[in-house]
């Protein structure tokens, strides 16, 4: 493992790689080099659109027609595109602040400087090639497709960056990680899956925690029921085949492709879902003992991004935008992988599977779209990109399933579920077959023994 300047270098690449690309670009729209500038994304395989940062401007167009008395879950004539509201009404608040459509440059470029300099937050690579690892998925077409429309999921990245950073800190700060959590599933919802932070904490302070959280949450769902009722009557729904990831994806193009009946796709689903999570459970005894070999914070970064692709994936389709989430478990990845044994194995053909799906999937979308829509193109075209296809959306499903596996191999071990199995076991030892239990400070004394 690097030390000293070479790690400040590991950890800074990623983030100055990054910062390069969004300054290039910049560049090029602010230079009227336009023609360049879109080139460059066909090239990388990114749909850019006429402007930059489209989903930051219908955010602002929301804001502003929040404003001014509309009802945007119903009608957005701010937006370009008249695209209503699909959020929570917490995105209302922002309306204090003096911004509209026309910030849409100026936010949607701070929003992408800001994501950047998040990457600083993230656990450095071990040496040179991880850190070049973690600098290639950041620069890939997935993360630039979220960068070029400034969508809200890069906020979400800042947030569980943020998070999972405070959250090495010593009490009383670190608990200052689930506000950060609360703000974020305010937002969007799906970061309430950052709560498992809390199973670092000693028992009583992780009920504590727990609760409040909860209560919190709670309260803002009665008090704004009406509003939440009406957002999701507007979700979307997305194609299976560009442009999205989750768990129906798979079955909902299946559905597309051989006209199966709901019944039929309701029951591949859920075959799917076992599948997964029996082949999870069987990898957790290899994984476990492995994942003794992280550091703290490769450890709260691989539960950060666990929880939140997991999330993603399980509650139903997702923007592609939010496989940026996958940042968070490279550096782990790459620790285990170079481990001896099965569980190196494992987590070095994972990083090959998720390098390639953030380089290959959005490049490959408009592909994927004719095999949805079954337009130009021979039988033995359509019948490649379905198979291409069909390993794409499987390709998801082991991302899944390792990160799950993963997930229960580090849980067990963590304070709070450590202290309840004591307490069951009747005060016997610690985490048999595992890993000592995770202290939020690493080895070091934390100064808040129970």
């Amino acid at each position: 493992m690097i030390t000293g300047r070479g790690a400040i270098v590991c950890r800074m690449l990623p983030c100055l790689a990054l910062l390069a690309g969004l300054l290039l670009f910049a560049a090029l729209w602010i230079g009227g080099a336009h023609d360049l500038y879109f080139a460059l994304f066909r090239l990388l395989g990114v749909p850019a659109w006429p402007f930059p940062f489209l989903d930051t401007h219908g955010e602002l167009a929301v804001i502003e027609c929040h404003r001014r008395g509309i009802d945007v879950y119903l009608t957005n004539p701010c937006d370009a595109l008249g695209r209503v509201h699909v959020y929570t009404p917490l995105w209302f608040r922002f309306g204090v602040l003096p911004i509209d459509t026309g910030w849409t440059p100026q936010v949607g470029f701070g929003l992408a400087l800001a994501f950047a300099v998040s990457l600083l937050l993230l656990p450095p690579g071990r040496d040179k090639r991880a850190a070049g690892v973690i600098c290639a998925a950041a620069l890939s077409p997935a993360v630039g497709f979220a960068v070029e429309r400034g969508n809200a999921d890069l906020l979400m990245f800042i947030l569980a960056a943020l998070a999972a950073a405070i959250a090495l800190r010593r009490l009383p700060t670190r608990l200052l990680a689930f506000p950060i959590v609360l703000l974020a599933t305010g937002l969007k919802v799906y970061p309430a899956t950052l709560l498992v932070l809390a199973l670092r904490e000693r028992l009583a302070l992780c009920l504590a925690t727990a609760t409040l959280s909860l209560a919190a949450l709670l309260a803002y769902a009665v008090s704004n029921a009406a509003a939440l009722r009406e957002m999701l009557a507007v979700l979307p729904a997305g194609n299976p085949f560009i442009y999205t990831l989750g768990a129906p994806n798979l079955s909902g193009g299946l559905g597309v492709l051989f006209g199966w009946p709901p019944l039929v796709l309701a029951g591949v689903q859920e075959a799917l879902l076992i599948a997964a999570i029996i082949a999870a459970a069987r990898r957790v005894a290899v994984l476990r003992p492995a994942a003794g070999a992280l550091t703290p914070a490769e450890t709260v970064s691989l539960m950060v991004g666990a929880v939140l692709i997991l999330g993603c994936f399980g509650m139903g389709q997702s923007g592609e935008y939010r496989a940026v989430h996958l940042l968070f478990v490279l550096p782990p990845l790459l620790a285990l992988a170079g481990l001896p044994g099965r569980a190196g194995r494992i987590a070095r053909f994972t990083l090959w599977v998720i390098l390639l799906q953030l380089w290959g999937d959005l490049a490959t979308a408009p592909l994927f779209d004719r095999v949805g829509t079954n337009r130009g193109g021979a039988a033995t075209d359509t019948a490649v990109m379905t198979l291409l296809w069909l390993v794409r959306e499987l390709a998801w499903w082991w991302i899944a399933t390792v990160l799950l596996a993963l997930l229960l191999a580090l849980v067990p071990d963590l304070r709070c579920l450590a202290a309840l199995r004591r307490r069951a076991g009747g005060g016997a030892g610690g985490a048999q077959g595992g890993r000592k239990a995770d202290r939020p400070c690493g080895a070091r004394p934390c100064g808040d023994r129970p």
